[in-house]
């Protein structure tokens, strides 16, 4: 039950007194009643007064410990329209993303070709300072090798001649005879001779340089005596040889044998000493002549009646007589035994060198006078008996025998002697050497040395070198050439591997002192004199290398003929190298030159195959196709002719080359040979045949013929007259394929002119040329290939002014 009003007053009052009710626990509070009631009654006015929805809700939330504030500006920071606005969907622009990939491929091809261009263009002007700085290196050196050579010297031998260089006129003379008589040998078959013997009789008959013919002397007389090495290395079976430095030993002694023949030829009236011929009377007139330019015997050692014994024994040896040698030590009361018996030991190895292998008695004897030597005869006051016991042991390399040696080829004779069981005896460097010793540091540049070093080089065994050290100067390359030539036909060289080495080097596996001669470099090098003014003997040095291969597997003739016929191409240049069509089958050819050569039948049809490749990639078909022509192979003649016709029929410029091959093709297809046309694929020929009448077609409609060449069209049955035979025309273009196809747009437009000019010129043929020109149009609509938009454009331009009027 709900108190009373009064009920309420009582107990305020007894609430402001602090009295509590009886039997109840009353608040106590500090207000009074009508105090309360006046705040309750503000509450309840604020309660329920007008307030905003953000303070209630600010009362409200502020209570549960929430910051409606903060909460409302992160709200008021929402942007409705953004955050529920639907995502964009990308707007597809077809045509304008295909125009900009073109357009991006079309900068990429235009950059791309640009950096080839500038590629190419810096690769070519690389090729050309590499080739012009060639040619100066060449020119300089050619300059350094002909200084000093107006100055006369002697040569190497005692009677020698003098070094004369000749002038032009006179290297080109040389160059035709070295020619001529390597033409004759190459044109025989099994009787080839030795071009080393035909070679030497060539300078001593018709040249008379005896200096150049003493080269070639020597070269032939260690070419006979090296082992030929037709399945072994040359360089190999020459080091290998126990014999090589006895045959360089006779060459000495034979040469001095002459030498002093010439001596006693001019003093043999005033001493009266008759005509003996044998060594040991030659050698005692000798010692008599060298005794008396002496005037004094100082030194030397046992001498009776002034005749000194020593020098006697050392000429003996220095002509290689061994048996004289031992006449003289049995004439003076043998003063040293065991040296004659060492002596008859040596000549006994002479006539039989298997004795020479493991013979104990000749070791122990040689032991015991090397040992006499080393401890008393090498400080003898006699430089002959000196110089005698240390050749004929071999010992004692380091002395030269200055006070005995005279010259380079008693040097050289010295050394081999004392070297001559060594294997090699002498090493380039060892020669370039002994030059130093006899000529200084500048014998490299003087003319004089030249026939000394070279054959200094041949007796050492170093043929290679030799060669090239003699093509080094213009006025003896002719011969150096030619004495590769000769040696390199007999398989005594050791030949580089391919034409790119050095005209002079070695290769992996050779030993340091071996060297290899760049055969092939050195002859293309010499042919090229030959390609404007001597083509023939141009060709005839190629021939010399048919045997070799090329760096890119091909052969090396073929190679190096195919680039010079390119370098110097002519119509002419074709008949020169493989003759005229047989007039009885054009299909062969003779008289040309490799047809006066042995066996280059089918070299022959390779190298014009090699050719006619080559002309096709730079893209000369016409003059491919007249190569291929000599092959036999009539198909690819055709099939590069169609390639050009296609492209210059429709010209009105002059096409002289193109008629000329059009001419030697049709001649072969015409002709009725058999062999030609077996493997001729149908289609080729009768591409050929039509692109041949369209090519008479063009002639008449540039010449104004419109008659005429509607005739020939006609006879093409590739236009139709009619509606009629459009479907037929069409299948008939099927003939062109995508690379000939593009002739086909200049025949319409050619044709529809005639039907244009003939409809204006003639009323009565109004008719007709309206219904071609109907038929014209229908047959280019029907066509598979597609046409320019400009083509369609002036055909439709033309028919519709036909069918307006």
């Amino acid at each position: 039950m709900d108190p009373s009003f009064n009920e309420l007053v009582e107990r305020a009052k007894w609430l402001a007194n602090e009295k509590p009710i009886e039997g109840k626990n009353e608040v106590q509070v500090e207000l009074t009643l009508p105090e309360v009631l006046r705040e309750t009654e503000k509450l309840h006015t604020r309660l329920t007064s007008q307030m905003i929805d953000s303070e209630r809700a600010m009362q409200l939330f502020s209570s549960k410990g929430i910051d409606l504030q903060q909460l409302s500006e992160k709200v008021e920071k929402l942007d409705a329209q953004r955050m529920f606005k639907p995502d964009e969907l990308p707007d597809t622009d077809v045509a304008g993303f295909l125009k900009q990939h073109q357009q991006d491929h079309i900068f990429e091809m235009i950059e791309e070709c640009q950096a080839n261009v500038f590629n190419t263009i810096e690769k070519r002007r690389q090729q050309w300072k590499l080739q012009e700085w060639g040619q100066e290196k060449q020119r300089l050196l050619q300059m350094f090798n002909q200084a000093d050579e107006q100055q006369a010297a002697p040569t190497m031998t005692a009677g020698g001649g003098k070094a004369v260089v000749p002038d032009a006129a006179t290297l080109t003379a040389i160059r035709r005879l070295y020619a001529k008589e390597l033409a004759n040998y190459n044109k025989c078959q099994q009787q080839r001779v030795n071009l080393l013997v035909t070679f030497g009789q060539l300078v001593q008959q018709q040249l008379h340089d005896e200096t150049t013919y003493k080269m070639w002397q020597v070269l032939e007389h260690m070419a006979k005596q090296s082992p030929l090495s037709l399945h072994h290395d040359a360089v190999q079976a020459r080091k290998q040889s126990p014999q090589f430095v006895q045959h360089a030993l006779l060459y000495l002694e034979l040469t001095y044998r002459e030498h002093v023949d010439s001596i006693i030829k001019r003093t043999r009236t005033a001493f009266n000493c008759g005509g003996i011929p044998s060594v040991y009377h030659k050698v005692t007139i000798l010692v008599r002549l060298k005794v008396q330019e002496w005037q004094s015997l100082h030194g030397l050692v046992d001498v009776v009646r002034r005749r000194p014994l020593w020098p006697h024994v050392y000429y003996a040896l220095r002509c290689g007589h061994l048996p004289s040698a031992m006449q003289f030590l049995k004439d003076w009361r043998d003063p040293q035994p065991e040296l004659r018996e060492l002596l008859e030991l040596l000549q006994q190895f002479k006539t039989n060198p298997k004795q020479s292998q493991q013979n104990l008695h000749y070791e122990r004897l040689k032991l015991r006078v090397c040992n006499e030597y080393s401890e008393r005869l090498r400080f003898t006051s006699d430089r002959y008996m000196k110089a005698v016991f240390a050749l004929v042991l071999g010992c004692d390399p380091g002395n030269p025998h200055h006070s005995v040696l005279h010259g380079m080829d008693d040097f050289l004779w010295s050394q081999l002697m004392t070297r001559r069981e060594m294997q090699p005896p002498l090493s380039i460097s060892d020669a370039e050497g002994m030059m130093q010793f006899m000529y200084g540091l500048d014998y490299l540049n003087s003319v004089e040395t030249i026939p000394v070093f070279f054959q200094l080089l041949v007796l050492s065994g170093h043929f290679e070198a030799a060669i090239e050290y003699l093509s080094r100067s213009e006025a003896n390359e002719a011969h150096a050439v030619h004495m590769a030539i000769a040696l390199n036909e007999l398989s005594m060289l050791g030949v580089s591997a391919n034409e790119l080495d050095p005209l002079l080097g070695s290769q992996k596996g050779d030993v340091s002192d071996f060297c290899r001669l760049n055969v092939m470099r050195l002859i293309t090098k010499y042919a090229a004199r030959f390609d404007e003014t001597d083509t023939v003997d141009g060709l005839n040095y190629y021939y010399l290398l048919r045997h070799y291969k090329s760096v890119d597997g091909s052969n090396l003739m073929f190679k190096c003929i195919c680039s010079f016929i390119l370098r110097n191409f002519k119509t002419p240049m074709l008949k020169l190298m493989f003759g005229n069509p047989d007039p009885t089958d054009l299909s062969f050819y003779t008289g040309g030159f490799f047809d006066q050569l042995p066996c280059t039948t089918f070299e022959k049809n390779s190298l014009a195959t090699m050719l006619a490749e080559e002309l096709a990639d730079r893209c000369e078909y016409d003059l491919a196709s007249e190569v291929y022509l000599i092959t036999g192979a009539l198909d690819m003649s055709m099939h590069l002719l169609c390639c050009l016709m296609s492209q210059m029929v429709y010209l009105s410029t002059p096409k002289e080359n193109l008629r000329r091959s059009l001419s030697m093709v049709s001649a072969r297809l015409y002709s009725g040979a058999a062999r030609d046309t077996v493997f001729l694929s149908a289609p080729i020929a009768n591409l050929f045949k039509l692109l041949s009448l369209l090519m008479r077609f063009f002639d008449h409609f540039h010449g104004g013929n419109y008659s005429q060449a509607l005739e020939i069209l006609d006879e093409t049955e590739l236009i139709p007259k009619n509606s009629i035979q459009v479907a037929f025309c069409v299948s008939r273009s099927k003939v062109f394929t995508p690379e000939h196809s593009k002739v086909l747009p200049c025949v319409l437009l050619a044709t529809m002119q005639i039907y244009f000019r003939q409809f204006k010129k003639s009323s009565s043929a109004k008719i007709v040329m309206r219904e071609r020109a109907k038929a014209l149009i229908n047959f280019a609509a029907a066509l598979p290939q597609r046409m320019s938009p400009n083509t369609n454009m002036r055909l439709v331009k033309m028919e519709l002014q036909m069918q307006v009027d």
